[in-house]
Order: structure tokens, then C-alpha cells, then sequence
């Protein structure tokens, strides 16, 4: 058997030592520092959106069909690609809300909401006793279009027009 130098042990000695640590690109990753941080982002997040939804719920029914008595105003407003179209007692509504109309021309050319609130104070003086509206809007109406609407009719300032609002499927 050959025998082996002091330099050639110390050699094998240095090449063959167990470490402990592994050695930097070995291959293996910790994921614990990216679970911490991950856990602690969706434990924020779920925290955070249940609170945000808490407060920001709006309160709405759907319309009954049925036997029940129907509204005397029966004040509908409807979002459309060419304006808001309100109606009142089973007419259309003319600009200005005075006046039933004749023809296919919205009431509100745009989303003028001031003027939706306009018609909503002119509505609420047929009938002061009516606290429903029904609001409906086309598919391609954004979300947000809707929430400008139900603030609208519900109140004028501080004075509550219509505050138990119905939504209702679109036009088409």
C-alpha cells in the first residue's frame, strides 16, 4: 500500500471537510424570509378589504313583481348609452322634468347629475309621500355611472328625496 505525504493528507483533509452551512448556488432556496413577507401581505389585505366593504355597502332592494300595490309616482330613472331617461306616474319625462315627452330623446343628454337631482326634487313635489325609486341602466353603463345616480336621487343636500332606492335589470 502507498503510503500518503503530510502534504498530500493535508490536501485531502481540506477537499473532503463536512461543512455545515451550505455553500452559496448550491442549489436550494429559503423560502422562509418570502412565506413571512406573503403572510403578512394577505393577512393585510383580507383585513383591510372586509373594512372597506363594511363601509362602503349601499343599501338597495330589487323590485317585486307581483300583487302588492304599485307606487302611485312610480319614478324610474334609466342610464343609457344617450343619457337618463326618467319617468314619472308611467310617462317620460321632458327636459326640465316639467312636462311628459314625445319621442325617443332622453330627459338628460349626458350624465348631468345635477339635473338628475333637478328632476328628482321635481318628481318628489307630485308625490311627497314617495320614498322609492327605480333605477335601471344598460350593460354598457360603467358601475360607477349607477352610484352617481342613487347619490342623485336620494338626496338633495340635506334634504332626503328618494331614500330607498330599487335596482332593476337593464334595457336590453
Amino acid at each position: 500500500m502507498a503510503r500518503l505525504t503530510a502534504a498530500q493528507r493535508a490536501y485531502i483533509r481540506r477537499h473532503t471537510r463536512a461543512t455545515s452551512e451550505e455553500a452559496p448556488g448550491s442549489g436550494e432556496l429559503n423560502i422562509v424570509p418570502f412565506l413571512d413577507i406573503t403572510v403578512n401581505l394577505m393577512m393585510f389585505l383580507l383585513a383591510t378589504s372586509s373594512l372597506v366593504m363594511a363601509t362602503a355597502q349601499v343599501d338597495a332592494q330589487l323590485p317585486t313583481h307581483g300583487r302588492g300595490p304599485r307606487p302611485a309616482l312610480s319614478f324610474t330613472v334609466t342610464l343609457a348609452d344617450r343619457g337618463i331617461y326618467v319617468t314619472a306616474r308611467g310617462k317620460r319625462l321632458a327636459p326640465g322634468c316639467a312636462a311628459p315627452a314625445s319621442g325617443t330623446a332622453p330627459t338628460i343628454a349626458g350624465r348631468d347629475w345635477a339635473a338628475l337631482t333637478r328632476c328628482a326634487v321635481a318628481a318628489k313635489r307630485l308625490d311627497p309621500r314617495e320614498r322609492q325609486v327605480t333605477i335601471s341602466a344598460d350593460p354598457t353603463v360603467p358601475y360607477e355611472q349607477v352610484m352617481h345616480a342613487l347619490d342623485a336621487v336620494r338626496a338633495d343636500g340635506s334634504e332626503l328625496l328618494f331614500p330607498d332606492p330599487l335596482i332593476s335589470a337593464g334595457l336590453r
